[in-house]
């Protein structure tokens, strides 16, 4: 399992999931192997902005579900198995999320978080609870003036951000992902120094990916490094262009991002170029991007 985790993030996603595969071939009646197919398909999809495989992306959730709770029902109190159950529900949340559809990214997110926490007050050993806990209680708070329809939401920012230092530092399997989460929060707080030292240590292993050399970017242009920032984006754009998935996304992003550069450095010439190359590719799309950058 986490052999697959380190394909996806080294976004070898083919291999990934064959690894996924031969946890079901050899483990069919228990939920781990589904669970990670699920994490490799929805990382294809965010990676390539897509939504192609997404009744995949479903179906290994419910699988990941139908199996655990089968074991559940046989009196197996396995603390692994509710985690998987849990984590199925919450990748289903945040990938709503990630379309902005945010009553059932709710509801999808709270039937796995509620989980995690019956976990937590079992005294459950498992670090990774603290992934799942510490960004719902992150984003909860920080959406609190989309989230209309929740009463009485405190705020549980600094809370959120600690749970995830814990497991990007102790984690098994969430290691990465809640080094990527991390990356989004600071910058929606704006403290970009911090976000350096996590992009770096995440770089040295998986120098190519695009996460991380993006987060980074982002972070140099808020420390006014808009140099590095501008050669960080130039190439992820490079390595878009050997896409043969998805749209153009991504490059739409970068170019947003490179235009925000060239302005801070008064290159007015240099702006107005990317602008116009965002626009075009802009318009170009198939489909609106969620909500855009900050």
């Amino acid at each position: 399992a986490i052999t697959t985790i380190d394909l996806v993030y080294k976004e070898n996603f083919v291999q990934a999931e064959e690894e996924a595969k031969k946890i079901i071939a050899n483990y069919p009646e228990y939920p781990a192997g589904y669970f990670f197919n699920a994490i490799v398909i929805d990382s294809w999809m965010a990676y390539y902005f897509s939504k192609k495989r997404e009744d995949e992306f479903y179906q290994y959730c419910d699988l990941t579900i139908e199996k655990g709770e089968a074991l559940l029902d046989k009196k197996n109190n396995d603390q692994w198995v509710k985690f998987f159950i849990a984590g199925a529900d919450g990748y289903k949340g945040t990938y709503e999320a990630r379309y902005e559809h945010w009553i059932t990214a709710f509801r999808y997110g709270w039937q796995g978080i509620s989980k995690m926490i019956d976990l937590e007050k079992e005294g459950s050993s498992i670090i990774d609870i603290n992934y799942g806990i510490g960004s719902y209680d992150y984003w909860r708070s920080a959406l609190m003036k989309l989230l209309w329809f929740m009463p009485n939401v405190d705020d549980r920012r600094d809370k959120g951000i600690k749970r995830l230092l814990i497991v990007q530092k102790k984690g098994v399997y969430t290691k990465e992902a809640a080094a990527a989460a991390l990356i989004d929060i600071l910058l929606n707080e704006k403290r970009f120094r911090e976000i350096i030292p996590i992009t770096d240590t995440m770089l040295q292993r998986y120098p190519e990916s695009q996460i991380f050399n993006i987060g980074k970017a982002k972070a140099l242009h808020g420390l006014g490094r808009y140099d590095e920032s501008i050669f960080l984006f130039n190439r992820v754009i490079t390595k878009c262009r050997s896409y043969t998935e998805g749209d153009n996304y991504m490059v739409i992003i970068c170019h947003l991002w490179l235009s925000k550069n060239y302005f801070k450095k008064n290159m007015v010439k240099e702006r107005m170029a990317k602008s116009r190359s965002y626009l075009r590719l802009a318009h170009q799309k198939i489909f609106t991007p969620p909500r855009m950058e900050r």
